[in-house]
C-alpha cells in the first residue's frame, strides 16, 4: 500500500467521522436557537 493511499482512506475516515459528529452538534444548536428565538419573540409580543 503506497502512502497516498493510505492519507486518502484516512481522510475519508476522518471525514465520516466528523460529519456525524457534526450533524448531532449541528441539531443541538439549532434546537437551542430555535427555543431562544422563540422565547424573544415571545418576549416583545408580550411587551408590544
Amino acid at each position: 500500500m503506497d502512502t497516498n493511499q493510505l492519507w486518502k482512506e484516512r481522510l475519508n475516515s476522518h471525514l465520516k467521522m466528523v460529519s456525524r459528529y457534526m450533524r448531532l452538534i449541528f441539531n443541538d444548536h439549532l434546537a437551542f436557537a430555535l427555543i431562544f428565538f422563540v422565547a424573544g419573540f415571545a418576549f416583545f409580543y408580550q411587551n408590544g
